[in-house]
């Protein structure tokens, strides 16, 4: 360890993995190799688990990771645990934008969140389930026909991933960080539209509110504004379809950032009005597909955005 200037350093203190090898020896003579093996295992699991969830950042930091035409968004909380939303479509553009985004040598992500099963929203968690050791993956427990969705659920089930669903009121609580979901509340057995029964996030962390809107149709938006009031930082929903991000929610929200993740498609996404709206309320907009991996970091007093 790297001393400062001034520092002296206590010979009768010593760091966790200082004092393994002793205790290792220790278990070896005493006990035998098999549970010097066990132990040594489960020691270092939950090693490397302290280290992944408690680090010493102090920032909130918000990663909208550039997949394509499809979402996905990392957050790192105050403390070091870690969120990924969605993943994008089956492409390795989300574990790329991981190794770009997470700490080298960081193999892990403690939470994985599916807003809903459609495939640019969840095809590139396939990928990410293979490379990533996850700490559970919670939907909003619609499940999809298509092959990619069978794969996905396949390799949860073989990595022993716990899966957990998640609706209105459920929130996951880490040091003073909170993520809420704001929906879906209504019945998921008579959703016709599956965006209509998207998982709407609101995550509270360092004096900053920010909006996960996944592909929110304007009647959620409605029932969303209601309930979060004003915003610090807006995930478009939609991709910045002109059927989302209505003048009533955005005159509601007023998010002074607004980050719309897309890329090339034949639907016109962002559409000029969805843009036209965000501009009214005088939001600053950026683009996955012309900023690439776009960085939002918030101290508590400042939000900083880096491109």
């Amino acid at each position: 360890m790297k001393m400062q200037p001034g520092e002296v350093e206590s010979p009768e203190r010593k760091s966790v993995l200082q004092i393994l090898p002793e205790v290792f020896n220790y278990i070896e003579r005493r006990i035998g190799r098999f549970i010097l093996i066990f132990f040594l295992l489960f020691t270092l699991s939950v090693w490397l688990l302290v280290r992944i969830v408690h680090t010493d950042q102090d920032d909130l930091l918000i990663h909208f990771l550039p997949v394509g035409q499809g979402d996905s968004e990392l957050i790192a909380l105050p403390g070091g645990a870690t969120v990924l939303i969605d993943g994008g479509p089956p492409t390795l553009d989300a574990v790329r934008a991981l190794d770009a985004a997470l700490p080298s040598g960081i193999r892990s992500i403690d939470v994985v969140i599916m807003t809903h099963p459609h495939l640019d929203h969840f095809g590139g968690l396939i990928d990410v389930a293979k490379r990533y050791r996850i700490g559970a993956f919670i939907s909003n427990g619609l499940s999809s026909n298509q092959a990619s969705f069978r794969e996905l659920k396949k390799t949860l089930e073989d990595r022993r991933v716990p899966r957990i669903t998640f609706g209105a009121g459920d929130s996951i609580h880490y040091a003073s960080s909170v993520l809420i979901a704001l929906a879906p509340s209504l019945d998921l057995g008579i959703v016709k539209n599956q965006n209509e029964a998207v998982l709407v996030l609101e995550l509270l962390a360092r004096n900053t509110k920010t909006l996960f809107m996944s592909d929110a149709t304007s009647d959620v938006e409605g029932a969303i504004g209601k309930i979060a009031g004003k915003i610090d930082i807006l995930k478009v929903s939609h991709h910045g379809s002109k059927f989302s991000s209505s003048e009533t929610f955005l005159k509601t929200a007023l998010p002074r950032f607004a980050f719309v993740e897309v890329g090339k498609n034949s639907y016109g996404h962002p559409t000029p009005q969805a843009l036209a709206r965000l501009g009214e309320i005088g939001a600053k907009v950026f683009r996955t597909d012309k900023d690439g991996l776009i960085t939002v970091r918030s101290d508590g007093a400042t939000l900083f955005v880096l491109k």
